[in-house]
């Protein structure tokens, strides 16, 4: 009797483990289903995204209300609007957007007088270049040229013309070398620096504007040219400049009128033996 009673257990056991496995099965169908559906979703979701991308793209690159009608340029003095719209190659009536900003500040850089480009699109049409220019602070006198030259010793054009800014003599820079675009060579570009520093001081003691040269061939004598003034002036080092240039301010001041030539090298400032020597 109890193999009996067993028999009919297991019997019924079976038999609610193939009820739970036939429920089952169908339900993992539908979820497999589910997660596919789902999975199909998405897919046409992205599809739909892009496809409105591409139409957008299509249609910025391609509508005539991007085209471009205005070029606005600012920021310049030297170099004319006209001049920089040549170089960015930018045209009225091509679509703003055929038109890459990183190759238009690249094109108009090639002006040795543009420091720095910004380029703006202002939709629908108009483009907006903003620019920064070098300056011409001082010339380097070669033979019948001028080249012109900013603060940080780039070359920004060669000219005949003299346009009365301070003169460099003494440069080591090869002649050659002296291109437009270009930046003096490094021996050249440190002592720039004691000029910036001389020209500095003499403008805070309101001299600068009677400076016409500096030799800097010699690092232990920088040499100023006064020509209105008819002195030359020999500062030695550019050490303790300050003082040499309140000595240099005073003696002009009292030698006023007299040509000669006024010592300021280092020996004569650390003993306090600056002297003029009228030119005879």
């Amino acid at each position: 009797m109890a193999k009996k009673k067993n028999t009919k257990v297991k019997n019924r056991n079976n038999n609610q483990i193939d009820r739970a496995v036939n429920k089952t099965a169908p339900q993992k169908r539908k979820t497999k289903k589910g997660q596919a559906l789902k999975i199909l979703l998405k897919v046409l979701k992205w599809l739909i995204i892009i496809g409105v991308i591409i139409a957008f793209i299509i249609f910025f690159l391609t509508s005539p209300v991007f085209n471009v009608k205005q070029i606005e340029v600012n920021g310049n003095d030297k170099i004319s609007d006209e001049d920089i719209i040549t170089l960015s190659e930018i045209e009225t009536g091509v679509n703003i957007y055929k038109y890459s900003k990183s190759n238009i500040k690249e094109k108009v850089k090639q002006n040795s007088y543009i420091a720095d480009v910004q380029v703006f699109r202002i939709l629908p049409d108009k483009i907006e270049i903003e620019v920064q220019e070098r300056k011409a602070t001082f010339l380097l006198e070669m033979e019948n040229t001028f080249a012109y030259i900013n603060n940080q010793g780039y070359v920004l054009e060669l000219n005949k013309e003299n346009i009365y800014l301070p003169i460099i003599t003494g440069f080591s820079t090869s002649v050659d070398n002296i291109i437009a675009g270009k930046q003096l060579e490094e021996d050249d570009l440190k002592k720039l620096q004691v000029v910036l520093n001389i020209m500095d001081i003499a403008t805070s003691n309101q001299i600068a504007e009677l400076i016409t040269k500096i030799d800097i061939s010699d690092a232990n004598n920088y040499t100023l040219v006064l020509d209105t003034e008819s002195k030359i002036a020999y500062l030695g080092t550019s050490s303790d400049m300050n003082m040499k240039i309140l000595y240099l301010k005073g003696l002009l001041q009292r030698e006023k009128g007299i040509a000669g030539e006024i010592f300021l090298k280092d020996e004569y400032i650390k003993s306090d033996r600056v002297f003029f020597r009228e030119k005879v």
